[in-house]
C-alpha cells in the first residue's frame, strides 16, 4: 500500500504539472498562435478566458462520471490507465495546427484532469487506514503543489528550445511513462496477489 501511495501522488503531481502547470501557463500562447492564422475578431484574453471556463467546466463534469465508473468497474486504477491514456492523445492533438483538433486536445486534457483528480482522492482513502489518512493527504497535496509550480518554469525555460509543439509532446511522454509506472505497479500488486492466494490454498491442503 506505501508503493500504491506513492504512485497516487506521483500521479498527482503529474497531473497538476500538466494541467495547472505547463497547459495553464501555455494556453495563452497557443491561442496567440491559433489567432495569427484565423480571421476571428476576438481578443486572446478574452478567448483565452472562455477556454480556461470551458476546462473547468468539463473538469468538473468528468470527476463524478470517473468516480461512478470507478465504483461500478471496482477497478480505479483502470480508469487511471484510461485517463492517461487518454492524456497522450490529447496533449498529442495539442500539436497539430487543426482549429478542431486543438480543441479537442483542451477538452481532453480537461476531461482527463478531472478523472484524475477524483481517482487520486478515492485511491487515497482506499490505500491507507483511518489513522494515516491525514500524512497521506498530506503527502498526495505536496505531490500536487510541486507539480504546479514547477510547470510553468519548466515551460518557459524550454520553449525557446523546443517550441509549443515540443512542450506539449513533452507532457505526452509524461503521461505515457506515468501509464507504464501504473501498468507495472499493478502486474506486480496482482502477481503477489495471486503468489498469496496460492500460498494460502497450499497452507490449508
Amino acid at each position: 500500500d506505501n508503493w500504491g501511495l506513492w504512485v497516487v501522488a506521483s500521479l498527482q503531481g503529474i497531473n497538476r504539472f500538466v494541467a495547472l502547470g505547463v497547459l495553464a501557463a501555455t494556453l495563452g500562447l497557443l491561442v496567440q498562435d491559433w489567432l495569427k492564422s484565423t480571421p476571428l475578431a476576438i481578443g486572446v484574453a478574452t478567448l483565452t478566458g472562455v477556454l480556461v471556463a470551458g476546462r473547468a467546466g468539463l473538469s468538473m463534469l468528468a470527476a463524478p462520471l470517473a468516480g461512478a465508473a470507478s465504483d461500478r468497474t471496482g477497478n480505479r486504477w483502470l480508469v487511471v490507465a484510461g485517463a492517461l491514456a487518454i492524456g497522450v492523445v490529447s496533449m498529442w492533438m495539442l500539436t497539430t495546427d487543426v482549429v478542431a483538433a486543438l480543441l479537442a486536445g483542451i477538452a481532453l486534457a480537461a476531461v482527463v484532469r478531472g478523472a484524475n483528480q477524483a481517482m487520486v482522492t478515492a485511491l487515497t482513502g482506499d490505500l491507507v487506514s483511518h489513522e494515516q489518512r491525514g500524512r497521506a493527504i498530506g503527502l498526495v497535496h505536496t505531490a500536487s503543489d510541486l507539480g504546479s509550480a514547477v510547470g510553468p518554469p519548466i515551460a518557459y525555460l524550454l520553449l525557446p528550445w523546443i517550441g509549443l509543439t515540443g512542450i506539449y509532446v513533452m507532457c505526452a511522454a509524461v503521461f505515457a511513462v506515468e501509464l507504464v509506472v501504473v501498468l507495472v505497479f499493478q502486474f506486480i500488486k496482482a502477481n503477489f496477489i495471486r503468489k498469496s492466494t496460492c500460498s494460502v490454498h497450499v497452507v490449508e491442503r
